[in-house]
């Protein structure tokens, strides 16, 4: 069985803080008991929340959006200033930038394609695609 005191596990009736006592656990507000099973989404969410922490990712997919995208040398490798960084994100590609408050993050093509500025927090992904000619954008992925 796991330890669920690593994790910050609320009742899911009141929203106490939940203990685990042998096989069960019980929320210390309210009394109710969960089994492990009711609990395992809220435990995967932290996870996977305490995994992106101190870090922002950006991903450019293989096969960008938009006919005109897909074959331009503009579009093959794009210019990513964050902060005070700057790296290069060709297709195909995850770029992980480390930080642990807000970050700005230009994102550059080649070409006549515009740039695309993002305002992220650590723990956020993005992905940056074109559509049309010479327009980039970017969408903030779960």
């Amino acid at each position: 069985m796991q330890d669920i005191s690593q994790f910050a596990i609320k009742c899911i009736s009141c929203g106490g803080k939940i203990d685990q006592e042998g096989s069960v656990f019980v929320c210390q507000e309210c009394g109710a008991t969960f089994k492990k099973d009711d609990l395992n989404n809220q435990i995967e969410t932290i996870k996977v929340a305490k995994a992106n922490e101190g870090k922002v990712t950006i991903s450019l997919p293989n096969n960008p959006g938009g006919v005109l995208c897909q074959g331009s040398a503009a579009f093959q490798q794009l210019k990513v200033i964050a902060g005070d960084q700057r790296y290069m994100l060709a297709k195909g590609e995850t770029l992980t930038i480390k930080c642990d408050n807000p970050i700005n993050i230009v994102v550059k093509g080649g070409g006549s394609f515009n740039k695309v500025s993002i305002n992220a927090h650590p723990g956020e992904k993005y992905m940056v695609n074109g559509k049309g000619f010479g327009i980039m954008y970017y969408e903030k992925l779960q």
